[in-house]
């Protein structure tokens, strides 16, 4: 069930840095698909989200590992044509 994002409560404690207070900061929902094209053009990097639960910081991490095996995939393909 969708909750609008001002009854979402402010993360505390010693692992949260964002509060829902901080007035420089957005609450908002993006596709996976397009954080990850954000990622790998360098546009944004992972540390500059804070996953508001487990499951959006699964799939943030899964996005960051797809992005790190293509960009591998792609230098051992361009290192091997150059050998």
């Amino acid at each position: 069930m969708y909750k609008d994002p001002n009854d979402w409560p402010a993360l505390v404690g010693p692992q949260t840095t964002y509060r829902a207070s901080n007035p420089d900061t957005l609450r908002v929902e993006i596709p996976v698909d397009l954080v990850q094209r954000l990622i790998e053009e360098g546009h944004i990097g992972a540390a500059d989200l804070h996953c508001l639960d487990a499951g959006s910081k699964q799939k943030l991490q899964r996005a960051c590992l797809d992005n790190c095996a293509r960009d591998l995939s792609y230098r051992a393909q361009f290192e091997h044509a150059l050998v």
